[in-house]
């Protein structure tokens, strides 16, 4: 039940910030605030997780997908220069739709 409260708070957050659903393939995201791009949907104390970057303000990323550990969202983003990873969901991204980043 959690996890549905989490999924249906992420998408009116995303739909008010001006996107017209969840649909991930659509979203871009610009970092705000130094940020971990981690190897996995999950806290970086998690075993087996790695931070692979830390993302400076400014960058941006498309949205692959977003997934839901227990407690947390986080969207997996492929950068501008091509890495991969994941991102936690907060205060340090802005969500913008495609057609909102293009402007």
């Amino acid at each position: 039940m959690g996890k549905m409260i989490i999924f249906f708070i992420g998408c009116t957050l995303t739909f008010i910030g001006g996107t017209l659903g969840c649909k991930a393939g659509d979203l871009t995201i610009i970092i705000e605030k130094p940020t971990e791009l981690l190897s996995k949907a999950d806290l970086k104390d998690a075993s087996g997780n790695e931070v692979i970057s830390i993302l400076n303000k400014g960058v941006k990323g498309s949205v692959i997908k977003s997934e839901y550990s227990k407690d947390f969202m986080f969207y997996k983003i492929r950068t501008e220069d091509g890495r991969v990873g994941y991102v936690l969901y907060g205060d340090n991204l802005k969500i913008l739709s495609s057609t909102s980043a293009d402007e």
